[in-house]
């Protein structure tokens, strides 16, 4: 692995377990110093680490809920929003 991931998720194609093969690996070259001091950070983000924030499909449902209005109200709200730079050119 060239770069390092921030999480797994960011890389499906990558198990869990080589993922800590790979981490492994790298730790075995830091001093015990360096690796005491790596162990004082994983604990601390341990302690300060929430539980997960997992977002459903379903938080997104109704996003134009607080807008007033039916949908051709919206889509007239929208298009009466716009600018335009140039004049609109008759085609007629």
């Amino acid at each position: 692995m060239n770069a390092v991931l921030t999480s797994v998720a960011e890389a499906p194609a990558v198990s869990e377990a080589a993922l800590i093969d790979e981490y492994v690996t790298r730790l075995t070259q830091l001093s015990p110093d360096g690796r005491l001091e790596l162990i004082a950070r994983l604990s601390q983000t341990l302690k300060s680490a929430g539980a997960p924030v997992r977002k459903s499909i379903l938080d997104f449902a109704g996003a134009w809920a607080t807008m007033p209005g039916t949908d051709e109200e919206i889509l007239t709200s929208i298009r009466e929003a716009r600018t335009f730079s140039r004049p609109e050119i008759s085609l007629d």
